[in-house]
């Protein structure tokens, strides 16, 4: 018999702005896959697990008392702290390892590529930062030794894409694969016409050629000590006398023993920032770079290597393209000291399954963020800022879970843009000012 009754409304998920991310049966068919749902009547389910990992996290909590507490509320029932203890096994860091993978692959597939650089596809950033591990799990990821103890520390290697607002990968290493062993990674997630901007770290000139050969373009500051050579005399150039001269260098030349062309740049930096820079050298620990007056000097400069031509971008130009690079160090920060990445791993822990969900888990949160940011960023890119974007994403993360898209870019506006400042601007009107 048919009533008047009002129709069933849906459930609140469903126009929701932070579920359209999470998507609650992608994330329980991984889970079914890796095997961490063995049964289906598992009491802790994948999209469960997850949720409480992002609610404990969001409170600055990290044991395992605390992610019961939460799965409780999440399954609205009672959970004990050794059932969430029994999770951190292989199967568990296999779903989240593949829960990071496959968000990827989707990412990818849904986004739509924001304004970029007429000369360039896309523009691309690439470094890494570290995480601090209890130092238990030294032989899984070994780091430096400090007063004769070993570390543990783990690398997470990047690739950011500016231009369409996300990563392409987020890689765990051990703090001893340095970044010049990491430096081809990119390159298969380069094509022809791409701009990929690097640290000094990752410098190894037989990768910059493979880059150079494929069409991509690149942007990497000048290791001191790689010599540079005159294309047509084949003499050694000698920086220090040249920019001495002119105070300026911006010619084609030969690096390194393989006499690799491509384009120097040298431009001189204000002289508080080379003065900084002289007094973190003269407090270097590393005796053994016994830092001379020709180093000293030209860290006066900022000295750049590119396979970009004089005739598409000046001199300034690359200097203001390479200073893009700035925005992976923004996002490394509000990892750190917002959503406190290093904060949530245990002082103290052997389970290596557990610290690897524990990243894994991180990631994907950072993941969800970086799809939030990008849909809450559509039509005021140039206005919103990621930092204090991710301080009100983690304060008001419960909130943002029962709210519509409507509801939180209303207040992200609020709470959420550049300060106007008339004589500074802001990171994305700096983008916007060179890619343009």
């Amino acid at each position: 018999m048919k009533t008047n009754s009002p129709k069933r409304l849906p459930p609140p998920h469903k126009e929701n702005f932070f579920f359209s991310a999470l998507d609650k049966s992608f994330i329980n068919k991984i889970g079914r896959k890796t095997g961490f749902v063995s049964r289906s009547d598992g009491k802790i389910k994948p999209v469960n697990f997850v949720l409480s990992f992002i609610r404990l996290t969001s409170h600055g909590f990290k044991s395992y008392a605390d992610w019961a507490s939460e799965l409780s509320l999440e399954l609205k029932g009672t959970l004990t702290k050794q059932a969430v203890e029994e999770r951190m096994n292989i199967r568990t860091e296999n779903f989240v390892k593949e829960l990071v993978q496959q968000q990827f692959l989707r990412a990818v597939v849904k986004n739509v590529k924001q304004k970029c650089a007429k000369k360039f596809k896309n523009i691309y950033c690439e470094d890494s930062t570290h995480l601090n591990l209890p130092e238990e799990l030294s032989s899984h990821y070994p780091g430096n030794v400090s007063r004769g103890k070993k570390m543990a520390v783990a690398k997470i290697h990047s690739l950011y894409n500016m231009s369409k607002n996300q990563f392409a990968f987020l890689d765990i290493h051990s703090f001893r694969k340095n970044d010049q062993g990491l430096s081809l990674v990119s390159y298969n997630y380069l094509k022809k016409g791409d701009l990929i901007i690097r640290d000094l770290g990752f410098l190894v000139l037989s990768c910059l050629k493979k880059f150079a050969q494929s069409g991509i373009c690149f942007i990497t500051r000048k290791k001191y000590g790689i010599k540079s050579y005159n294309p047509h005399s084949g003499k050694e150039i000698i920086l220090t006398k040249k920019l001495r001269l002119n105070g300026f260098f911006d010619q084609e030349v030969l690096i390194g023993e393989s006499r690799q062309k491509m384009r120097m740049i040298a431009i001189q930096v204000p002289t508080h920032v080379a003065n900084q820079r002289r007094r973190k050298a003269m407090k270097d620990r590393d005796k053994r770079l016994n830092h001379n007056a020709e180093y000293y000097f030209l860290l006066g400069f900022t000295i750049l290597l590119t396979n970009i031509e004089k005739n598409e971008c000046s001199a300034t130009e690359v200097q203001e393209l390479y200073g893009l690079r700035w925005r992976i160090e923004t996002i490394f920060k509000s990892w750190k000291s917002i959503f406190s990445l290093q904060a949530v791993i245990p002082s103290k822990c052997s389970n290596v399954h557990r610290i690897n969900c524990i990243i894994y888990l991180m990631l994907f949160y950072i993941q969800i963020f970086q799809q939030f940011y990008r849909k809450c960023s559509d039509g005021c890119l140039l206005q919103l800022s990621i930092t204090k974007l991710a301080a009100f994403f983690k304060r008001h993360i419960n909130w943002i879970l029962g709210q519509n898209k409507i509801q939180v870019s209303h207040a992200m506006i609020q709470s959420c843009y550049y300060e106007r400042r008339r004589n500074r601007k802001n990171a994305m009107e700096k983008y916007f000012k060179v890619v343009t």
